[in-house]
């Protein structure tokens, strides 16, 4: 293996993991999560209602990460 190939490897390996902890940070967060009384979308339209189960997906940097333990992309 070149040490160019060994920098890619492990370059995609350390992106897997980054993306691995944010979710894990992600799922953490989610479950301490308190519900708000007032939520406004961006419109100034009130939000009363929960959608669980909603497909997301949360662009970073690193990687696409759906939160709340969703199903990977």
């Amino acid at each position: 293996m070149t040490h160019s190939q060994l920098e890619d490897l492990l370059g995609s390996r350390m992106r897997e993991v980054t993306r691995s902890l944010f979710q894990d940070h992600l799922n953490l967060r989610a479950l301490t999560e308190t519900r708000v009384a007032d939520v406004v979308d961006a419109g100034g339209v009130e939000r009363t209602r929960i959608e669980r189960g909603r497909p997301r997906v949360l662009a970073t940097v690193g990687a696409r990460a759906p939160p709340r333990g969703g199903p990977r992309p």
